[in-house]
């Protein structure tokens, strides 16, 4: 098992996840985030008072992900993500040790 993180442009976001619904994911947790990078043009950052400096908007989507699906959701995530300029986001894939549902007693061992 594997956790599947991807930062994508948020107005991405929305063809994004429905092409992860269609391609079999059950669900996905959808996040709002900041990716601080130096030199962004005007038009492509806001400036935040929290953080000090610009940061462009990004959408975090992630979710488990069996090892059998990593391959056909990444390419979901490539395809409905792209916009052909640069920093349309990027995509994780990280080892999964266990995970626990919170509605249940059960750990699934992803070992």
């Amino acid at each position: 098992m594997k956790l599947f993180v991807a930062y994508v442009r948020p107005h991405m976001a929305q063809a994004t996840v429905a092409g992860l619904l269609e391609a079999g994911c059950p669900d996905v947790l959808v996040h709002d985030g900041k990716r601080l990078v130096p030199g962004l043009r005007g038009e492509e950052y806001a400036h935040s008072i929290e953080l000090g400096q610009r940061y462009e908007p990004m959408t975090i989507l992630m979710f488990p992900a069996p090892e059998d699906a990593v391959a056909r959701w990444t390419e979901v995530v490539r395809r409905t993500a792209r916009t052909g300029h640069h920093g349309d986001g990027d995509i994780l894939v990280i080892p999964l040790d266990s995970m626990v549902r919170i509605s249940g007693s059960a750990t699934e061992s992803t070992l």
